[in-house]
């Protein structure tokens, strides 16, 4: 739902401006909330192995009444729920939530079997963008799974995802990414505080027991939307309806990059029909699953409505197994919801929006608009007023530069939201000084929770003062060399920015506006063409800056790309580029003493494409500083050469355009000798990292 914002009158902001942006700060900031917890080396995170199924001895001691358990992480407590549950009825839902986007209704599978596994273009649309990638530690080693959002701050995965088993430990440094697409997260990551399993797992590693439950620490879901859940205790309904799971499978063929996605009828029941009851809690399909597809949701639709009925668990002679919810859960995960849920109203700040990314002092913002959701179980309405600040960090307080002040009144149902558009947005104040800044809100309410009234971290807008912001992949032709740009470089990926003009220009890089220090320049005489690439593994998003710093000012293209595509080892990738484009960049994962053959086929046009190769182990290069590089044949000729890598981990290929000239082309990197690898080895069962 959007609003229109009531604006206090030109005057009464100009006072106000006036009197509070240049004060100098007298508050304490407080706690920073909210901050990226991406892993810094996703690379190196393995597969969570799906569960074999099991019959032993200690299983059939289990209770087979098993208990509600849960730990909290930040203070390693643990507790056991006494929870009185009533008999249930045959079926039972909770309904779910719509988030910021509009829903779309699946397709329903007209055959029993679930259909293959299929890869998901659109994993940041609703209802894809309410599964979740999870990335944490179990003992020594870095795993990935998967979840579902119950809840805007629920997530529903398997028990083997958060716990050990067996009396064993909980997981740390559980990350929660909802929408996750090769290293992309559009609603930014949720951290896990709280696990909520059940005794039946954490004792006896009982796999009918292999649920489990994360509490975030901010109600990421408002933004996703989120699917209800629900009990039936009916075998048929498992069997004779469709059911949709989603998930992120990171085991031998799949990476874990792409959410993948199959549907159809539950093919068995642990209900034994001559006894007439169920002598276990799991659904089954015959299909094999694969790592990292842990804790899965498999859900129904029923009109415009999603219910999670089970979680992806276990493994037997090709079937895999769902552990459902049953009645006693379904009162457990009800129960510990509404436990978590205030029951005054509580209004949270989730996302802050700006355009433009960059601006000049003294201009006005083309749009501001933000979220806040209601996480309670009460209803509220009335007016709100709103403070806006400009912050120099991601901690936004009444210590940072007031830009704004408005109001918006709405009425806010349980666990609601609304979308605030600033009727006219702010002016960045003039003396602002050129670098990095962010926008946020403060909301002015006495709530439940006040220390969650500013959007920190995450849910800040990052903003660049005083510098031209390129775009990704979006070529810019200047009349002359502008004073200084900026672009960015995304964590866990190689970036590259390039320029092209009718005469030899130089460029140099660093992360400050101004006088660097400059920590990447490209000195290579006698090109019109030049360009730095920049390795973003291991390090924070952040953005950089770059000048000309040798040339006339003359016309120039600059262009730069951050959110590079990744090459998938013996698969070639069609592309084509403009003739006011500069350069195309690319990525793969290569292994440590192999040989590589890459190919660039051009299939149309007269472009002459040179393409260089960097390793990981350097944070840049440049046309001088390369590894490799091939322009042997001219303008539409292809090129190919062969390489022998010395490290594992992710290589960057940049293709140049040297003539400004338009092409097509297939390029492809594959190894000189195919060898067929299980998940996560190499050909003599070392690890390898998975992504």
């Amino acid at each position: 739902m959007k609003l229109k914002s009531t604006v206090l009158t030109t005057i009464l902001i100009l006072l106000s401006l006036c009197s509070k942006i240049w004060a100098l700060p007298t508050n304490d900031e407080g706690k920073a909330k909210w901050q990226n917890r991406f892993p810094q080396n996703p690379e190196l995170y393995i597969p969570e192995p799906i569960l074999e199924r099991t019959q032993s001895v200690e299983l059939m001691m289990a209770p087979a009444d098993s208990q509600l358990v849960s730990y909290d992480v930040l203070t390693g407590e643990e507790m056991v729920w006494n929870i009185s549950r009533e008999d249930m009825p045959t079926e039972t839902l909770i309904k779910g939530g719509e988030g910021t986007l509009t829903g779309i209704i699946e397709e329903e599978h007209q055959f029993r079997n679930f259909t293959d596994l299929s890869k998901i273009s659109n994993a940041e649309d609703y209802p894809m963008c309410v599964n979740c990638k999870l990335y944490y530690k179990k003992g020594d080693t870095n795993r990935v799974a998967s979840g579902i959002l119950i809840d805007p701050m629920h997530v529903l995965t398997a028990g083997h995802c958060v716990h050990e088993g067996g009396g064993g430990n909980w997981v740390t440094d559980m990350v929660v990414v909802p929408a996750y697409k090769n290293e992309s997260y559009p609603y930014g990551n949720a951290t896990g505080i709280s696990y909520y399993a059940w005794t039946g797992w954490k004792w006896f590693s009982n796999e009918d027991d292999d649920i489990a439950i994360i509490k975030l620490d901010r109600p990421i879901g408002a933004l996703t939307g989120w699917h209800g859940y629900g009990y039936n205790n009916d075998p048929q309904f498992y069997t004779q309806n469709t059911f949709h799971n989603a998930s992120y499978p990171a085991g031998h063929p799949y990476d874990g990059r792409y959410l993948y996605y199959w549907k159809g009828s539950f093919d068995c029941t642990d209900y034994n029909e001559l006894m007439g009851k169920w002598i276990g809690n799991e659904v089954g399909i015959y299909r094999r699953s694969y790592g990292g597809q842990s804790g899965s949701g498999a859900y129904n639709v029923e009109g415009s409505d999603r219910y999670v009925y089970a979680v992806l668990s276990s493994e037997y002679l090709g079937t895999t197994y769902f552990p459902r919810i049953t009645g006693a859960k379904f009162q457990d995960i009800q129960h510990f919801i509404s436990t978590n849920t205030p029951s005054d109203a509580d209004l949270v700040p989730i996302e802050v929006y700006v355009s433009p990314k960059s601006a000049m002092a003294g201009n006005r913002l083309s749009s501001l608009s933000y979220v806040v959701q209601n996480y309670s179980s009460a209803s509220w309405n009335g007016t709100v007023d709103v403070s806006v600040y400009l912050s120099t960090n991601d901690n936004i307080s009444t210590s940072d530069t007031l830009i704004d002040e408005h109001t918006f009144t709405y009425s806010f149902e349980p666990k609601s939201w609304v979308s605030v558009d600033v009727t006219t947005p702010p002016v960045i104040p003039i003396g602002t000084g050129r670098g990095n800044y962010w926008i946020g809100v403060i909301l002015d309410i006495s709530d439940h929770d006040t220390s969650n009234n500013d959007s920190d971290g995450q849910t800040a807008a990052p903003i660049v003062v005083g510098v031209n912001l390129l775009s990704n992949d979006q070529p810019e032709t200047f009349s002359a060399i502008p004073e200084e740009f900026a672009f960015n470089l995304n964590n866990h990926d190689w970036c590259c920015v390039g320029i092209r003009s009718s005469i030899d220009h130089d460029i140099r890089v660093g992360d400050h506006p101004d006088s660097g220090p400059w920590s990447a320049q490209s000195n290579d005489e006698g090109t019109v063409c030049d360009f730095i690439v920049i390795n973003g593994h291991g390090k924070e998003n952040t953005t950089q800056y770059a000048q000309i710093h040798k040339g006339l000012s003359n016309r120039c293209t600059i262009e730069a790309e951050w959110d590079i595509p990744d090459l998938s080892i013996g698969v070639p990738e069609s592309d084509s580029i403009a003739s006011n484009e500069v350069l195309q960049v690319y990525e793969v994962l290569l292994f440590e003493n192999e040989e590589y053959n890459l190919t660039l086929d051009i299939t149309s046009g007269d472009s002459d494409l040179a393409v260089y190769i960097f390793k990981p182990m350097y944070d840049w290069g440049s046309r001088t500083y390369k590894d490799w590089m091939t322009n042997n044949k001219a303008a539409g000729g292809d090129e190919s050469l062969s390489l022998t890598t010395d490290s594992t981990g992710y290589y960057a290929i940049a293709v140049i355009n040297e003539n400004a000239s338009s092409a097509h082309y297939t390029i492809v990197i594959a190894e000189n000798e195919y060898i067929i690898r299980t998940t996560g080895l190499d050909a003599d069962g070392d690890s390898r990292p998975m992504r």
